[in-house]
């Protein structure tokens, strides 16, 4: 699961990690546009898709491992937002 974990969060960017923070935070789509720029339907598109590339990583991980992925995910897009100052 850490290999996952890893492999997800090197190519993940500064939005990407926003968007995925908004995603599991449950904040309005309006704000997190705001925050990384781009129009609602923009975020919507770029939300999906990253939730697609975290499905395909974690495919092969049993239900406990992809709960554990989410928490580890959840945690290191939370430290990169609070770090980064949009």
């Amino acid at each position: 699961m850490m290999e996952v974990a890893s492999e997800i969060l090197s190519n993940m960017s500064l939005q990407d990690a926003w968007i995925l923070h908004g995603q599991l935070a449950g904040l309005p789509d309006t704000e997190v546009a705001c925050h990384v720029g781009v129009s609602r339907p923009t975020l919507i598109k770029q939300r999906r898709a990253l939730i697609g590339r975290i499905h395909v990583a974690a495919r092969n991980l049993e239900e406990s491992g992809r709960e554990k992925l989410m928490d580890k995910l959840s945690l290191s897009v939370k430290h990169a937002r609070d770090r980064a100052s949009f």
